[in-house]
C-alpha cells in the first residue's frame, strides 16, 4: 500500500461502480480492508490501452483466498476470481482519478452469500 500511496495525486478520487466518488484516504482504507480479507490476492492485467495522453484502460482479474472478515462476511477459505475494468487518469505523473467496474455479484456468489 505504501507504493500505491506514493503514486496518488493529493486530490485523487476513486469511483467504484455506481458508488459516489471517494477521496484518496477513503479509497486506501477500503483497499486495505479488501486486501486484508484476501491477503494472498493478485491482480493480473490481461489488456492495457492508452486512451488519449493522460488515461489508461485496464482489463483483468483478481484472485485470492478469503482469509478474514469481508464486509461482515466471516472468512470462508474460498478461493475467488473476479474480473475488473479500470480507467485511470494521470496528472503530473500521479494517479488523479481511478474508475473501476468490478464483478461484485460474482464475488458474492463465489463466497456463497448470493445463489449462483
Amino acid at each position: 500500500m505504501n507504493a500505491v500511496r506514493e503514486l496518488l495525486a493529493p486530490d485523487c478520487t476513486a469511483i467504484l461502480g455506481g458508488n459516489p466518488p471517494m477521496d484518496a484516504h477513503a479509497w486506501l482504507g477500503m483497499s486495505e480492508m479488501f486486501y486484508n480479507s484476501f491477503p494472498d490476492g493478485k491482480h493480473t492485467i490481461e489488456e492495457a490501452h492508452d486512451v488519449g495522453i493522460d488515461r489508461v484502460a485496464l482489463r483483468g482479474y483478481f484472485e485470492g483466498t478469503h482469509r478474514s472478515d469481508f464486509m461482515g462476511i466471516p472468512a470462508t477459505g474460498m478461493r475467488i476470481r473476479i474480473t475488473f475494468m479500470n480507467l485511470d487518469r494521470f496528472a503530473g505523473g500521479k494517479l488523479a482519478e481511478h474508475r473501476a467496474e468490478v464483478d461484485m455479484m460474482g464475488l458474492m456468489q463465489q463466497l456463497g452469500v448470493v445463489p449462483a
